[in-house]
């Protein structure tokens, strides 16, 4: 079986700005991509890096100038996979005064979801985003990472086997970080494909199989997060004494112990044999791992 969920070709979006000196934007330029399914995939970059209209494209509300995209297979401009999709906006409201289950129930029947059917799986989808005990609370009552949680729910209602996800953790204390995470993971494991659009590069991190450097129209880096954070030769030695050091070693200190920065293993070596020839022995010697941030700005430099 085609385990492709997204198939993404040499895709481009340019819009055509009026007036006088019809100026010409280009949004996004030989995008190429493929998501399997299961996956979670983060699509990163700064405000203005074509996230949006990508993922509208995929949604089939904006058309392509260039290249191609399909979902299931399937060109996008078809709708044909319209049923096997389901979305949470950035912005999720809902009204303040209904419950979350006459809420769930109102927006399934739109979908096409009716009688027992209907009540089954809003039943599956409360008890999928742990607010079973609350679900006959007004939203108002909510907090915002309940909101977000019902605004899942809704995404997932009609058993889609896609969800496209924006900024699904913006906002949240670290509880409901921690909350939406798991979720996530839940959803992956059923078989269900989460994409998702954020600038929180450390919650990335903890949930995404793979990621997406978006950043002026381009796609800068793909690939899985371990290819992404390559293995670390930064080495911290914390010493647990003050000493005289050369600039070269970066050293800090705080109240009677020193930290120091190292870039390779044979810098390690060559340090630990300078303290050596001094009669020191180093507290602590730890590797410290790139981060997706760190990354994520390498590839967007051009325009710091």
């Amino acid at each position: 079986m085609n385990d492709s969920v997204i198939h993404i070709e040499r895709l481009g979006k340019t819009y055509q700005q009026g007036g006088f000196s019809h100026q010409r934007i280009r949004a996004l330029h030989d995008v190429t991509l493929e998501v399997k399914r299961g996956e979670i995939v983060a699509i990163l970059g700064l405000n203005g890096a074509g996230k949006s209209t990508l993922v509208k494209i995929l949604l089939g509300l904006v058309r392509a100038t260039e290249g191609r995209a399909a979902l299931f297979g399937e060109p996008v401009n078809g709708n044909t996979w319209k049923d096997r999709v389901g979305y949470l906006p950035e912005v999720f409201r809902v009204p303040q005064d209904q419950s979350a289950t006459a809420i769930l129930c109102f927006l399934g029947a739109i979908s096409g979801l009716n009688g027992s059917r209907l009540r089954e799986r809003v039943e599956e989808c409360l008890e999928i985003v742990g607010l079973s005990n609350v679900s006959s609370r007004k939203a108002k009552t909510y907090s915002k990472g309940m909101i977000l949680r019902l605004g899942i729910a809704q995404a997932i209602l009609s058993e889609p086997e896609l969800v496209f996800l924006d900024e699904p953790t913006e906002g949240l204390d670290p509880v409901g970080k921690v909350d939406i995470r798991n979720l996530l993971m839940n959803l992956s494991q059923r078989g269900i494909t989460v994409v998702m659009n954020s600038h929180l590069l450390s919650e990335v991190e903890y949930v995404a199989h793979r990621v997406a450097i978006l950043h002026r129209g381009q796609v800068r880096r793909e690939g899985k997060l371990s290819d992404l954070l390559p293995d670390s030769s930064r080495f911290v030695v914390e010493l647990s004494v003050q000493l005289d050091l050369p600039p070269r070693w970066k050293p800090v200190t705080v109240a009677n112990s020193t930290r120091c920065e190292v870039e390779t293993v044979q810098q390690l070596q060559e340090f630990l044999g300078f303290l050596k020839s001094k009669g020191v022995e180093p507290a602590s010697v730890r590797p410290e791992r790139s981060t997706l941030e760190e990354v994520f700005l390498k590839y967007i430099s051009d325009t710091q």
